[in-house]
């Protein structure tokens, strides 16, 4: 999660991006092996983002899945100390600002800006990227989660 710039003004206009979870967040949210994840994943059960062959998951769809079948009593308690799903950011992110938001290095942020995924805007020593195609790019490129055998008809 990108860290407050003291440079930027207060009130700077924000975009708000989905919180993304490596395999091993999910793995100790869930207090279950890395592996499973893996087999989650690979499954379907929940939806994935491949930032090369890295795997990235939305929080929402971990703490959905996390809670699946507790009271409401607990599903509100468990969210609260899980914390938000989503992260407010500038609406102009520096490269090392969009790393921090999809748990990438720098090095792939700067590859996903030459190939011409994610668009940049200003100079080669002073670009930025606007945090509404950071989000539009991550919509794109998630593949939804499969639904469970036993929930077909």
């Amino acid at each position: 999660m990108p860290t407050p710039n003291p440079l930027r003004p207060i009130g700077t206009p924000t975009v708000t991006l989905p919180l993304l979870l490596t395999r091993s967040d999910v793995a100790g949210i869930c207090r279950v092996h890395p592996i499973t994840v893996t087999r989650w994943l690979s499954g379907g059960s929940l939806p994935v983002l491949r930032i090369g062959t890295r795997p990235r998951v939305p929080a929402a769809a971990v703490l959905d899945y996390a809670t699946r079948g507790m009271s409401a009593d607990c599903r509100r308690t468990f969210l609260t100390v899980a914390g938000p799903a989503t992260v407010d950011v500038p609406a102009m992110l520096r490269p090392n600002e969009v790393a921090q938001c999809l748990a990438v290095s720098l090095s792939t942020v700067n590859r996903l800006i030459r190939d011409g995924e994610l668009p940049r805007v200003g100079t080669v020593r002073s670009c930025q990227v606007p945090a509404t195609a950071v989000a539009a790019w991550i919509d794109a490129n998630t593949t939804p989660a499969r639904v469970p055998l036993s929930l077909r008809g």
